[in-house]
């Protein structure tokens, strides 16, 4: 049986700016698999940061924007690992550094 659910992810705020914080949060819903762990991914350098869980099957990360942080869109993906080490389906999006 493949590793199911549905996933929505809120990235905030919606601009994000270098030298400031940004929020991301994951929602998993109709998992058909009991969740490990949550992951974030910059798709393209190598950065990946698990998500801690919160209340109502979400999972959340907030990290500060490095200064040197070059400004451009970035793609992110985050999916969840099932307790048997089985990645899910990934929900992916782009966020513009300005």
């Amino acid at each position: 049986m493949m590793f199911e659910y549905d996933i929505q992810v809120k990235i905030s705020p919606p601009v994000l700016k270098r030298g400031k914080k940004a929020k991301l949060t994951a929602t998993i819903t109709n998992s058909n698999k009991e969740i490990a762990y949550c992951v974030g991914e910059i798709k393209g350098y190598n950065m990946r940061q698990r998500l801690e869980p919160t209340i109502n099957d979400s999972y959340t990360v907030t990290l500060g924007i490095p200064f040197i942080t070059p400004r451009g869109v970035y793609l992110i993906e985050v999916y969840a690992v099932s307790n048997d080490m089985e990645k899910g389906p990934a929900y992916q999006t782009e966020i513009k550094i300005v």
